[in-house]
């Protein structure tokens, strides 16, 4: 098992390439962070509507 401790808050921007699995993972990271995250830029492919949907149905 991979333990990861939080060293802090983090705060700042990144940029990712545009990609289906890229878009979905950070959907994911962004729905598990504290506070509020902001995407740009995300595609409208189907399997990020999916995503998207699912995280909004778990709250």
């Amino acid at each position: 098992m991979l333990r990861i401790l939080p060293a802090g808050p983090l705060a700042g921007a990144v940029t990712l390439p545009g990609s289906k699995s890229v878009t979905n993972r950070t959907l994911v990271c962004a729905a598990l962070a504290d506070g509020t995250s902001t995407l740009t830029g995300v595609g409208d492919a189907r399997d990020i509507a999916v995503m998207t949907d699912g995280l909004r149905a778990l709250g």
